[in-house]
């Protein structure tokens, strides 16, 4: 993303920090990304996988809200975080 809107362009998605959830799915590999920034998206873990939802109403397990401007990457062999 960084590419696409660099920090220092005028009005681009970094420069001001706006509120920010971001998801991104990918078939191929299997992958999603969830990014944070402000608004914040809620992760449930179950045995059969992870859920991430709005809302932590309504989530399996043990729920949290994701740290503020960082970064998710769900694969099937596990979860990998970074800051933004």
């Amino acid at each position: 993303m960084r590419a696409v809107c660099p920090g220092d362009e005028p009005g681009s998605l970094f420069a001001p920090r706006p509120p920010l959830v971001l998801l991104g799915l990918w078939p191929r590999p299997d992958r999603l990304v969830a990014a944070r920034r402000g608004n914040p998206p809620h992760l449930g873990r179950a045995p059969e996988g992870a859920y991430l939802a709005s809302l932590p109403d309504g989530l399996p397990g043990a729920v949290r809200a994701l740290e503020d401007d960082t970064a998710r990457l769900f694969t099937a062999k596990g979860v990998r975080h970074a800051a933004l």
